[in-house]
């Protein structure tokens, strides 16, 4: 855990015999609309298999692709009660 922004940055997994399985690394970078840090990518890498997983990099996007939104702007996903159940359930398809 970073000890400024308290966003995980390294974690490890363990098989069942006790030996490292996974190694989980994220990349903290500061984001100046919200005053804080996040998280913008991670890597997983499975030792065991040899392989590896880059995900959430926003290499290759323009500069206006990604932004951290600090006021609703009318989004219903920002507002309080989108994620209660009652919401959730009534905007679902089943």
């Amino acid at each position: 855990i970073d000890e400024d922004s308290w966003n995980p940055l390294l974690a490890v997994d363990y098989d069942k015999q006790g030996q490292i399985w996974k190694v989980r690394e994220g990349f903290s970078i500061p984001v100046y609309e919200t005053g804080a840090c996040d998280v913008q990518a991670q890597v997983q890498y499975n030792l065991a298999d040899g392989r590896y997983l880059f995900d959430m990099t926003s290499i290759g996007a323009g500069k206006n692709d990604i932004r951290w939104l600090t006021e609703d702007n009318g989004s219903p996903r920002l507002k309080r009660d989108f994620f209660t159940s009652d919401n959730l359930r009534a905007i679902s398809e089943r």
